[in-house]
This record gives C-alpha cells, structure tokens and sequence, in this order.
C-alpha cells in the first residue's frame, strides 16, 4: 500500500511540473551525430535516471524525397534514443514518431532548425518528501489509484472549463450534421514554456474524462501565441496537451496536434494585455469517428 500512495504522490506532481523539451540538432543528411545547444547539453547532464521519457520525434528539413526524409527522421530518432538508453534513461515507453519533413514547412524555421529531434520528458519530483504511513482504503470506495489518476474528482470542479460541458458533448456526439466541435481551452503555461501551470490541471483532467467517456470522439490540439512568430512554442503547448492524454491510456489514433505560431490571431491589431491574452491559446476540435 506504501508504494500505491508513493506512486499516486509522484504521478501528480510530475504532471504540476509539465512536459519539457531537449532539442538534438543534426547536419545535413547526418543522423548519427548530433549537437546540443549549451543549455540543453547542461540539463541533459543534470536529469535524473529516473526522468520520464514521454517522446522521441525525429523531424527532416525539405531537401530530399519525403521517402528519403522519413528514413532519416526514422534514424535520427533511433539514434537519439539508443544514446539515451546507452546513459541510463528508461526509453522502454516513450512514444517514438518519424515525422519526416511534416513540419518543415508549416514551422517556419530555418533548414537547420529543422533537422533535429525532439525528446519531451518530465522529471520525477523525487526531492519531495515520501509519505511512508499506511492509508487504508475503505470497502465502500469505488475508485482505485489507476481511477485516481485519470479522473478529475482530485481537484474543485469551479476550476473546470464550464464551455467543455457534458451536455455540449452529448449534443455533438448526437448530432449527425456537425462534423465538428471547436473550444477554446482555458489553460495556462509558465511563461515562455510548454508547461502546464498547477491550476490548469483540472481542466486537463476534463478533457481525459471526455475522452474516456465517448470512444467515438478524436481531438486535435491547435497551439497559438501572441506578439512575436514562434512555431515551436505553439506547437510545445499543443502537443503537452495530446501527450497528457496520451499517457493517461488515450489511443494515439485520436489525438492529434498543431502549431500555428502567431498566424491565426482572435483580435488583431494586438494592442491591450487582454488581446495578447486571447491570442495565446490552445484550442480542441473535437470530430467524430465510428465506435
């Protein structure tokens, strides 16, 4: 029963913490060696063994044949997770994707940028302090630890994005003439960073119960930002969203996401706080597919 609690303790406050990205850049046409920026040399060299290993993305600039580039993502992405392995990671249930040159062009970013993986992880939050007291579970509950952690009954629903309602969901589940269904989500990230803050977790968790509960339904994330262009951030965002889901028993066939930088704004000309505001954002188009 100690490790139960132990294991439901951590599983939280990684989540509080966010996904993280380290980012493995490769010359042209290279896939078995690779650089590091300064900083993420030194925060590679500081994880701890026990860091979750979420996903490895293998991405290509546009030179080659998309054949050819998918094979070198494909690589580049082996490549990356074989090192990581080689230093002591547990790489056994990252998701790993070759996306070829799928991004290049929509990213904006230089042919250099482009070639490059992807590696998102959490940190376990093992400076806090263990709970090493037996709890024990009464014969009347109905919820066990895996339930726990994949509902939203942990925290207030007054939180909950009020626009996500059930009933909105059943009407488009019902509705044989809406092919789609678009929400603005309500989360928010530490600044400049594809990090959930704490007090979006319920929202997060609303979105697994959706999910969970209506088999029928895909979601695709589309990440925003204001002000200056930035594709990787948007796209960080949108997918810290999927891979939540993702982790939480989510098929990989229903989640999808997108990044579109500062293209797409809801106010324009962007002159008060609360304009930036509206346009950083992460919405979900939810649509539907046979059971």
């Amino acid at each position: 029963m100690k490790l139960s609690i132990l294991f439901l303790f951590v599983s939280f406050i990684s989540f509080a913490q966010g996904p993280d990205t380290l980012q493995f850049y490769f010359d042209t046409d290279e896939h078995d060696s690779f650089e590091l920026s300064s900083n993420d040399n030194e925060r590679l060299k500081s994880l701890y063994k026990e860091t979750r290993i979420l996903a490895i993305l293998g991405h290509c600039d546009e030179r080659g044949s998309k054949e050819y580039n998918l094979n070198l993502s494909r690589k580049r992405m082996e490549f990356v997770r074989r090192h990581l392995k080689n230093e002591g990671f547990d790489v056994s249930k990252s998701s790993n994707e070759a996306l070829g040159e799928s991004m290049a062009e929509s990213s904006g970013l230089s042919l250099s940028k482009c070639r490059r993986v992807d590696v998102l992880f959490i940190e376990p939050a093992i400076e806090e302090e263990e709970v090493e007291e037996e709890v024990p579970i009464s014969t009347s509950a109905t919820t066990n630890i895996e339930d726990r952690n994949t509902t939203n009954s942990e925290v207030p629903d007054t939180f909950a994005n009020p626009a996500l309602s059930e009933s909105a969901i059943e009407k488009f589940v019902d509705n044989e003439e809406t092919d789609e269904l678009e929400f603005d989500l309500t989360l928010l990230f530490v600044n400049v960073s594809t990090r959930v803050l704490e007090e979006s977790k319920p929202e997060m968790f609303q979105l697994l119960e959706i999910m969970q509960n209506n088999p029928t339904l895909n979601a695709t994330f589309h990440g925003h930002v204001c002000c200056n262009p930035h594709q990787e951030l948007s796209e960080g965002r949108a997918r810290a969203v999927a891979l939540f889901l993702l982790e939480h028993g989510i098929a990989r066939e229903r989640v999808d996401f997108l990044g579109h930088s500062n293209t797409q704004p809801k106010v324009w000309p962007e002159v008060t706080d609360d304009d930036r505001k509206q346009n950083r954002r992460v919405a979900v188009v939810f649509t539907k597919s046979d059971a």
